[in-house]
């Protein structure tokens, strides 16, 4: 089948200590995805358009991928405060054919329990 990876891992670890601090980091694999369309090849010429740049990834990124994710949080009373960051090692990776998948992302959680 097209458009597959066919070897994906993934772990989860979770810390919570006194049930107010929590951490958390997550690990993602992703195998290589052998069998895309020729056609995607086709867009890798240079042209005035659009170069894709898909040979060069794909030469590049053989061996799959592995994505880090980490958390943590502190709760207090009613609320908890969490900090998130996606892929903290800013891997360049590819679910899809031609799509690059997000950067590092960092965000800041605030919950209220009511």
């Amino acid at each position: 089948m097209k458009y597959r990876i066919q070897n994906l891992v993934k772990s989860d670890f979770q810390f919570t200590f006194k049930k107010r601090f929590s951490a958390g980091i997550t690990g993602r694999y992703y195998g290589y995805m052998k069998n895309i369309d020729i056609f995607l090849y086709s867009l890798d010429k240079p042209a005035p358009l659009m170069h894709s740049g898909i040979v060069k990834y794909r030469e590049q990124h053989h061996d799959g991928n592995f994505i880090v994710d980490f958390r943590m949080g502190y709760a207090f009373g009613i609320f908890k405060v969490s900090v998130m960051v996606n892929n903290i090692m800013n891997t360049e990776y590819s679910l899809r054919p031609v799509t690059i998948e997000a950067p590092r992302t960092t965000s800041v959680q605030l919950l209220l329990n009511i």
